[in-house]
């Protein structure tokens, strides 16, 4: 079974996991500056992201990470940062044209044994345990969203083979 996983934002990443239980391939989430009312600003590649996608074998499942905004965020930071995710969710689904779940990150790390709170080299370690031979992916602490993206489809896939599906 194929799963494809985003974990979303300007430090995000894509994860294709399967068929076999140690391949993993992970990208970091295309990001392009653009200069607005003379600022540089950074947001999401969204051609890019759709070219990566459609560069995948055919994929059963699709899942990302269903993301609010954080108390300290202003508003601007807040709407760009769910501009952002949408886009992502709505390229993932044009491109993949697979079934797609949110999952928000309180459920899904639950469920990988990342104790709440935990920062992000959590993640990369939790990776790791999983994807030993994979661990090359995300050797640097700003490599999180790598760990994350790649937890995020073994989750997904957990779910599935214990609810049975067959893909």
């Amino acid at each position: 079974m194929r799963v494809a996983a985003i974990d979303p934002g300007l430090g995000g990443a894509i994860a294709l996991l399967g068929p076999g239980p140690q391949d993993v391939l992970v990208w970091d989430m295309p990001v392009l500056t653009l200069t607005r009312n003379g600022k540089a600003r950074r947001q999401v590649d969204y051609v890019q992201l759709h070219d990566v996608l459609l560069g995948f074998p055919v994929c059963d499942w699709a899942v990302i990470e269903q993301v609010g905004a954080m108390p300290h965020d202003g508003s601007v930071q807040a709407f760009a940062f769910g501009k952002a995710t949408g886009i992502a969710v709505g390229v993932m689904s044009a491109a993949l044209k697979c079934p797609l779940e949110e999952v928000p990150p309180s459920v899904w790390k639950r469920v990988m044994r990342i104790t709440a709170g935990a920062g992000k080299d959590a993640s990369r370690a939790r990776a790791t345990a999983l994807f030993p031979t994979q661990a090359r992916q995300w050797p640097l602490k700003k490599h999180d969203g790598r760990a994350e993206a790649a937890l995020l489809a073994a989750y997904q896939r957990q779910v599935l083979v214990r609810e049975g599906w067959e893909g």
